[in-house]
């Protein structure tokens, strides 16, 4: 696996693991409606599987793609890169309305 598909693993994991101690705690909602269904018909179990098996096969689509150079090795670092900086961009707007609310 590239570092790419590692750090983007990573931020997904990290994601998921402040998400479930953040709806444990009640701190926070989940906000995208299909991984709350998946929460609310299955619980933590269900939600984390899904999560991961999503990041996985996003990962794998990236891997293969990058792996079997189907598009330029530098196209393909963009669009990881790409992807990487809108997660954590969408990561931090999400903290950041938490903390408003929070605040408020």
């Amino acid at each position: 696996m590239t570092g790419y598909g590692k750090t983007l693993l990573m931020i997904s994991v990290l994601d998921m693991i402040v998400t479930i101690l953040g709806i444990h705690y009640g701190l926070i909602e989940e906000a995208n409606f299909f991984m709350r269904w998946h929460l609310e018909q299955g619980g933590i179990l269900l939600f984390a599987s899904v999560k991961l098996l999503i990041t996985a096969i996003s990962i794998l689509c990236f891997e293969t793609v990058f792996e079997k150079e189907l598009m330029s090795r530098i196209k393909m670092k963009r669009y990881y890169i790409a992807a990487i900086l809108l997660y954590v961009l969408l990561y931090i707007v999400s903290i950041l309305a938490v903390h408003r609310e929070v605040i408020l």
